[in-house]
């Protein structure tokens, strides 16, 4: 009877250290595996460029992470893990689908340029035919010259796959121009007004 009751004792505490011993287990392969995805995630070109917010919240999550497991708090730390590789995934995904509008984006706002540039080379030579207009017109010759070459260098970075880059010129130039047929029409008014 003795021999049973010890036997018994024996056997829950082997349970107990069994059951202990698994709980407090690292989560040594969910911690790797959240490592590896954010190492995905900024080795991608496009995630630094298209996604930084949701890459940041990726590290964020994984230096969370790193904490509880090392502070042995492994539950939240396999939590943060998973958490970790979800963050990342989406970074990932979240850069494909921004460079995708941001090309769409670029490529609409590249052919808007165009076509405002071609309408301000015609106010400016409409402009030109009237004696009246009051226009630095050599300036702004050299201003559409600028223009032009911003257009050319974001069809550049649009044909090399830097879309945002290309919307930023773009951008720029859309900018640039609306100021030059501004004061344009300004002058062709003022002329206008003059008898």
């Amino acid at each position: 009877m003795k021999r049973t009751k010890w036997l018994i004792a024996a056997i829950i505490s082997a349970a107990l250290v069994a059951a202990l011993g698994s709980c407090a287990k690292p989560p040594v392969a969910e911690v790797e595996a959240a490592k590896a995805a954010v190492a995905k995630a900024e080795s991608d070109a496009d995630v630094p460029v298209y996604a930084a917010d949701s890459l940041s919240r990726a590290k964020d999550s994984l230096s969370r992470m790193q904490k509880e497991y090392d502070a042995k708090k492994y539950d939240a730390a396999k939590t943060l893990a998973q958490e970790t590789v979800q963050a990342a995934d989406k970074a990932i995904s979240d850069a494909r689908s921004n460079k995708e509008r941001v090309r769409s984006s670029a490529s609409s706002t590249i052919a808007a340029v165009k076509a405002a540039l071609a309408e301000t080379e015609g106010a400016l030579a409409g402009a030109k035919k009237n004696r009246k207009v009051k226009l630095d017109f050599a300036a702004v010759a050299d201003e559409l010259a600028a223009v032009k070459k911003t257009i050319a260098a974001a069809e550049s970075d649009y044909n090399g796959g830097s879309f945002m880059a290309a919307q930023d010129k773009a951008e720029s130039a859309q900018s640039k121009l609306r100021d030059i047929s501004s004061r344009i029409a300004d002058a062709v008014r003022a002329a206008g007004k003059k008898k």
